[in-house]
């Protein structure tokens, strides 16, 4: 769906692969769209790992439970975003864009 809206993407299947490609990847990752929950590695680990491959990095949470709630249970400064599950691909678009003006 980004790709088409005119993004470069990477995907990972779980949270140790993304951390692989964090490090494969990094310099060319400026956002990164993560789920609250996920296999593997967990969010936070994911974003520790980030934060020391690019401290710069952003990071906009995604989760089928309301931000409320997500943010009770995860904080970082990389966080700058969260968009609730489901989500319309316009909605996706403006608020990676967000992030990146941020």
């Amino acid at each position: 769906m980004l790709r088409k809206d005119g993004f470069e993407a990477f995907e990972a299947a779980d949270g140790y692969s993304a951390i692989d490609l964090l490090h494969a990847n990094g310099g060319r990752i400026d956002v990164i769209l993560l789920d609250v929950t996920l296999p593997g590695a967990s969010s936070l680990d994911v974003i520790a790992e980030a934060a020391k491959v690019r401290p710069e990095i952003r990071v906009v949470l995604t989760s089928a439970y309301s931000e409320e709630m997500v943010r009770d249970c995860i904080s970082a400064p990389q966080i700058c975003s969260f968009i609730r599950k489901p989500f319309q691909l316009g909605d996706l678009s403006r608020t990676i864009q967000r992030s990146l003006s941020s």
